[in-house]
Formats: C-alpha cells, structure tokens, sequence
C-alpha cells in the first residue's frame, strides 16, 4: 500500500498526574508515538508514518462526558495524497505575507 498514516492521541479531559511536568499534551503524543512504535515493531515500514500528532482533550470522542474513558484514545488516519501534501506544508511563507502586511 503506498498510502503514509497519521498516528494522533487524544486524553480526556481529567489532568494527567505525570511526573516531571508532563501534561495531557505530553500523555497524547506519548500515546500517538507509542502506537507508531507498535506499528513498526509489527513490520510496518518507518517512512510509511506521515506525521504524529498529540491534541490533549482538544477533540473529545465523547462531548457530552469530557471525563470519559472512550476519550483516551488514539487516531490513525490511512492519508490520501493530497492530505500528505497539505500535511507537509508550512505556514510559514503566509505568516511572512501576513507580517509584511502589518504597518509599521
């Protein structure tokens, strides 16, 4: 299959008590690089990964319960080409149009 994946995590809404400051945000990449893990160690190729994504609580399964275990999750994403284009590209140049955009 020539198609590249997207590997996300997502939390829910309670606070992760992790060690050395670590965050929902940490938790939710940690769960996303795991699964890249996981997936490697099964024979996937490493180039077949596009991207690995941590969103915290950001985009909740269950809106209704934030709290919710169906929350703690994980999302792969089989990418299109198009989508691993626009996934490959940067905001930078329009943030440069933007700033030049600013008076001075």
């Amino acid at each position: 299959m020539p198609n590249r994946i997207s590997l996300t995590g997502h939390t829910a809404t309670t606070p992760y008590a992790g060690h050395n400051g670590h965050t929902n945000w940490e938790l939710s990449s940690d769960r996303a690089n795991a699964a890249r893990r996981s997936l490697e160690a099964s024979g996937l190729a490493p180039d077949k990964i596009a991207r690995i994504v941590g969103l915290s609580s950001s985009v909740l399964f269950d809106k209704d319960n934030p709290r919710a275990a169906i929350n703690r999750r994980i999302s792969i994403i089989l990418m299109t080409r198009h989508a691993e284009e626009e996934a490959h590209k940067t905001d930078a140049p329009e943030m440069a149009r933007d700033a030049a955009d600013i008076p001075k």
